[in-house]
């Protein structure tokens, strides 16, 4: 299951399906909440393991897709319908990539990209994408991903219109990778150390308002999250602590949760499935939890935005048995009954996030 954007060019996002037949399923986005009606694209070579979203490769105002089968990947062309049509089967050895991401406009340049690991080298790679459908290696200093145990694309520190990296080493070591307006990859820079006393490191957007993204990181003994802001340098200024005591817990930003709130925080105890709230409340602080009831346990939950359009933020949780369950948001501190995804039931799907 993949969420490549508006596929049907209505304006909202859809989601695609791979099925145990090898049929290619788009789900799409209601303007009233959920999914529309099921309706199969194509049927995919057997062994297919992989669908991805590739933006707009040839430029015709379709979005396009990437699947892999065989090692080798193929390109579908969007189509007015919504429908797709077959492309360039191209590459080889794209079975030892893991993982392979979309990359939309990573250098400024309006090109679809992928972001590719080997797992023979441990290397991350640039594909740039190119209008016959193929993509083309950058050829550039790649991201070495061995001995990484945390990756995060956390936005344009350097203020030049590219997207840029942070990876956090197993010594605890934290890197700064700068992608250019060329695709390419300056040197990495350490701007931190003693990093691995966190269980959650990851990207939280410009929480102090001054035009350069932040990181959010978890202690692993305390359970302080803890904002890092950083300076366009690549360093970061003091950190602040904004929530205690959440040792074990799941977190998931989700933006506005209510129209009076902003930077919010959900957050799972595990082993009960008790969610609880925290609005963010200025000063760069959360506010004490309040209940939004109980979900069920053992799910990834990621924040979705607002999935249904009602001008609620609303939460996507994948379950243990690979489905799809949407939690609506409301217009109060609570969280609604879950509802099934289009009924999606996919085969094989791995984490959400």
């Amino acid at each position: 299951v993949t969420a490549p954007g508006d596929v049907d060019g209505d304006g909202l996002p859809d989601l695609v399906v791979v099925d145990r037949d090898a049929r290619l399923l788009l789900y799409p986005g209601r303007s009233g909440g959920g999914l529309g009606p099921m309706r199969q694209l194509a049927t995919l070579d057997r062994g297919t393991d992989l669908v991805v979203g590739a933006g707009d490769l040839n430029q015709d105002g379709h979005r396009d897709l990437l699947t892999r089968a065989a090692g080798r990947m193929t390109t579908w062309h969007g189509r007015t319908g919504p429908t797709v049509v077959r492309g360039t089967t191209w590459g080889s050895g794209w079975d030892a990539m893991a993982p392979v991401v979309p990359a939309e406009n990573w250098a400024a340049q309006g090109r679809a990209a992928l972001l590719g690991a080997s797992a023979r080298t441990g290397r991350m790679y640039l594909y740039a994408g190119q209008p016959a459908g193929a993509l083309r290696a950058t050829h550039r200093p790649a991201i070495p991903t061995e001995g990484v145990d945390a990756l995060l694309v956390v936005g344009d520190v350097r203020g030049d219109g590219t997207a840029d990296v942070l990876t956090r080493r197993t010594d605890g070591r934290l890197m700064l990778h700068e992608s250019t307006a060329s695709g390419a990859w300056r040197a990495p820079v350490q701007v931190g150390r003693g990093w691995g006393v966190f269980d959650l490191v990851t990207a939280a957007g410009d929480v102090d308002g001054d035009g350069v993204p932040d990181v959010l990181a978890r202690e692993r003994t305390t359970g302080n999250l803890r904002v890092y802001p950083m300076r366009r340098d690549g360093s970061f200024k003091s950190p602040f602590t904004i929530a205690t005591g959440l040792a074990g817990q799941q977190v998931v930003a989700v933006g506005g949760w209510t129209a009076t709130s902003s930077a919010d925080v959900v957050t799972v105890d595990p082993a009960t499935g008790a969610a609880s709230l925290r609005r963010g409340r200025g000063a760069y602080q959360l506010a004490a939890p309040v209940s939004l009831g109980t979900i069920a346990k053992g799910q990834q939950l990621v924040g979705a935005g607002d999935f249904r359009r009602t001008g609620h933020n609303d939460l996507l949780a994948l379950d243990s048995s690979g489905r799809l369950w949407l939690y609506p948001g409301s217009s109060t501190a609570s969280i609604g009954a879950r509802i099934a995804v289009g009924g999606i039931r996919p085969a094989g799907t791995g984490s959400l996030s």
